[in-house]
C-alpha cells in the first residue's frame, strides 16, 4: 500500500511532526510504504491552495520513485491545518491519476469548516495579530476574512471540490479541550450558533453540506479526551491537546491497533 502523510500546518511544524503515528503503523504493517510530507515546510502562512498543489506534485513524484510495479491504495493521516492542504491537493491534475485508489482519510483535530463560531478569544486575537503582523494568507483563509462574500472564500470554495467523497473511510478526531481547532469544525458538523445567524449561518450550514453530501458513506467521528494534570497557559489556551494529537504515545497506540481495519 501506499501512504500519503501530511503535518502540522498550524504551529510551523514538520515533517517529523507524524513521526510517533508512522512509527507505531509501520509496527503493524511493515509491509506499507509511508511518506513524511515536507513539501510545505517553510510555507505554512501562505495559501492553503498552493500547498495543496507542492503535497499534490510530492505525492506523485514519491509513487513514480517507489511504486514502479504499482500499489493498492493511498490513505492519508492530516494533523491540524494539514487536513485542509491535503483536502486542497486531491482537486489537483497530478491526484487523478490516483483518486480511485484512496482508501482511508483521517484528520487529526483538523479545522475543515474553518474558525467560524471560534469560542477561543485568545486564539482569535492571536489570529488577529498574526493577520496584521505577518501577513499570514493561511490565517485570512480559515477565518474566512480574505473575501466580503464569505461563498467567495478559500475554505468555502474549498468545501466545493471533490475530495473526501474518494475515500472508502473517512475519520475525523477532534478534542473538547482542543482550542486551536474548533471541535465542530474538526467534526464537520453544524454549530448551533449558525442555526440562529441568517447569513453567515447560511454559509456555514452550506459548506458543512457541501462536504457532507457527497460522501457514498457516513463518515466517523471521534471525540478524543487527554488526561492532562497540568495546568500551563498552553492547557488554558487550548494548545495542549492540539499537539497532544501528535504526542500522546498511548492515544496513538489505540487508534492504531483498535482501527487497524482502516489502514489494511
Amino acid at each position: 500500500g501506499g501512504w500519503g502523510w501530511e503535518w502540522d500546518g498550524l504551529s510551523q511544524g514538520n515533517s517529523w511532526d507524524m513521526r510517533l503515528f508512522k512509527n507505531h503503523l509501520a509496527l503493524i504493517f511493515p509491509d506499507h510504504l509511508y511518506l513524511l510530507s515536507s513539501a510545505n515546510e517553510g510555507h505554512t502562512e501562505g495559501d492553503i491552495g498552493e500547498m495543496g498543489g507542492r503535497l499534490a506534485a510530492e505525492i506523485a513524484e514519491f509513487i513514480v520513485e517507489n511504486c514502479p510495479l504499482g500499489f493498492s491504495r493511498i490513505s492519508i493521516v492530516a494533523h491540524s491545518l494539514g487536513g485542509l492542504i491535503a483536502r486542497a491537493a486531491l482537486a489537483k491534475k497530478e491526484m487523478e491519476p490516483y483518486v480511485s485508489q484512496l482508501h482511508t482519510f483521517m484528520s487529526l483535530a483538523s479545522p475543515h469548516c474553518g474558525y467560524m463560531y471560534s469560542k477561543n478569544t485568545v486564539l482569535d486575537t492571536g489570529i488577529w495579530v498574526l493577520k496584521k503582523w505577518s501577513k499570514s494568507l493561511c490565517l485570512t483563509q480559515l477565518s474566512m476574512t480574505d473575501h466580503a462574500d464569505h461563498t467567495q472564500c478559500f475554505v468555502y470554495r474549498l468545501s466545493k471540490q471533490k475530495g473526501l467523497e474518494y475515500f472508502k473511510h473517512c475519520l475525523l478526531l477532534a478534542s473538547h479541550q482542543d482550542y486551536y481547532s474548533p471541535f465542530h469544525s474538526s467534526r464537520i458538523e453544524l454549530h448551533h450558533d449558525a442555526l440562529r445567524s441568517q447569513k453567515a449561518g447560511k454559509v456555514f450550514t452550506s459548506m458543512v453540506q457541501n462536504l457532507l453530501k457527497p460522501l457514498s458513506k457516513p463518515l466517523k467521528r471521534y471525540n478524543v479526551s487527554f488526561v492532562n494534570k497540568k495546568t500551563n497557559l498552553d492547557s488554558i489556551i487550548g494548545r495542549t491537546a492540539h499537539i497532544l494529537f501528535l504526542d500522546n504515545h498511548l492515544y496513538m497506540v489505540m487508534i492504531c491497533h483498535i482501527y487497524r481495519q482502516y489502514f489494511e
